[in-house]
């Protein structure tokens, strides 16, 4: 989840909105870099999709097929091998036990192997897809999946899941979503896009800056800043309904929300008397309760998956440092030692690391670290910076901003290889993404 440095809140109080501020020193320290394992991957075979009625355009078998390849592929687990060697004539093969040669997939080095046929009737999809163990012989999965054609890749993300977790057990995020920050014109717009940056849609634009999206657990609401009526308020997007509520509008900021795990609160920054502290309300903005006390800035609060902790940033050492708490607000301890800024805190879905953006050579790295403050881990080692990291549902995957490759966008990290995958093209100016849960 995103949120604001401490620094720049303050400047939000002096109506300069929403400007990162970027000291010029941080310190150096020793840590464990994560890279790519070398863990041998399975090879898996996945031709193109034959008709199941009349024969499909290649350029749609092939994007059927490709769609599952690269989700599996980003899993780290697999290997698509080249549908160049392939011996076997997707055209006309069969689907079922008995239709094609297991001796023509294990001559190639495949190991497993799916198969997909699909129907195309007016706006309709019908996807029928099988999963073969290639050495046992035998049939692991068989699927059908139907919908609209214009989502089929919500489709084929449903099924690359059923592969990773019947060849695995791990559960897939193929079919999450992530919210972000886009930038255009008049200022900033929310947007929603599959977990790999396709089908991008626009859910909230209203012509001015609208901020720091969080979804909710149970991926019905995104909570969101904006300054629609002029101040930065607190809304509540019902994202099936496409209806907007503004449920905290205090003099100031209301800003950085981050959902309770049960979705009945909302945590956030906010600023009160003069002070900018973390506070709790309900999901409809009443019984507003102050966590922090302290002449120091504390922003960008992130609940444990346990609800029983709040991580947060705040400059009450002198610096922006990292701190937890219980989420009654008793209980603070330091968690950073290592740096003189930090930002962006996000407690992984499991419990057991907190992501977080630190100030690193003179730009913004990703970290991670237990909730005990130890054990920390570098994720990102590129050029430009790299923030606002959020977690995929099952805590193997991060999402963050970079600039990278120039321009702002948002990329993927497999943190169990080390593999990254930007997901956003050049020219959409992508920020604060925000991974939603799992659809199943």
């Amino acid at each position: 989840m995103c949120s604001l440095p401490p620094r720049v809140v303050s400047r939000l109080l002096l109506l300069v909105a929403l400007l990162w501020f970027a000291p010029r020193v941080a310190a150096a320290a020793e840590y464990t870099t994560i890279n790519p394992s070398g863990v041998g991957r399975i090879h898996l075979a996945i031709p193109y999709v034959r008709g199941l009625d009349a024969r499909l355009p290649a350029s749609l078998a092939r994007e059927l097929a490709q769609v599952v390849a690269d989700d599996l592929e980003l899993s780290g687990y697999f290997q698509r091998i080249d549908p160049v060697a392939y011996l076997e004539d997707y055209r006309t093969a069969g689907l079922a036990p008995g239709s094609f040669k297991y001796r023509d997939w294990t001559m190639v080095g495949a190991e497993y192997l799916v198969k997909m046929g699909a129907r195309v009737e007016g706006e309709r999809i019908t996807v029928e897809a099988r999963l073969y163990d290639l050495f046992g012989r035998r049939q692991l999965l068989g699927k059908r999946f139907s919908g609209v054609t214009k989502d089929r890749r919500y489709l084929l993300h449903r099924l690359a899941n059923q592969v990773l977790k019947e060849v695995t057990g791990e559960e897939g995020v193929f079919d999450s979503r992530i919210a972000c920050e886009v930038r255009t014109r008049k200022g900033k717009d929310l947007y929603v896009l599959d977990f790999d940056g396709h089908r991008p849609r626009r859910v909230v634009s209203n012509r001015t800056l609208n901020l720091m999206p969080d979804w909710s657990p149970d991926g019905r609401y995104i909570a969101f800043t904006s300054y629609l009526k002029g101040n930065p308020d607190l809304f509540v997007l019902d994202v099936g309904r496409a209806m907007v509520k503004r449920i905290a509008r205090h003099r100031g900021v209301n800003m950085a929300p981050d959902w309770s795990p049960d979705g009945r609160r909302l945590a956030l920054t906010m600023t009160h008397h003069g002070d900018t502290a973390i506070y709790v309300m309900a999901r409809s903005g009443a019984g507003r309760r102050r966590l922090t006390r302290s002449h120091g800035v504390a922003v960008g609060p992130s609940w444990s998956p346990d609800g029983a902790r709040i991580c947060f940033v705040s400059d009450r050492s002198g610096s922006p440092q990292l701190y937890v708490m219980n989420a009654d607000g008793s209980g603070l301890r330091r968690l950073s030692f290592d740096g003189t800024y930090f930002a962006n805190p996000a407690w992984s879905p499991d419990g057991r690391r907190i992501a977080y953006a630190k100030i690193n050579d003179g730009h913004f790295d990703i970290f991670t670290m237990r909730p005990d403050g130890s054990d920390i881990r570098r994720v990102t080692d590129a050029p430009g910076s790299h923030e606002c990291p959020t977690w995929a549902p099952n805590s193997h995957y991060l999402a963050y901003q970079t600039t990278r490759h120039g321009h702002v966008g948002l990329e993927v990290h497999n943190l169990r290889t080390g593999e990254h995958r930007r997901i956003t093209p050049p020219g959409m100016d992508a920020s604060a993404p925000d991974w939603g849960p799992a659809t199943r």
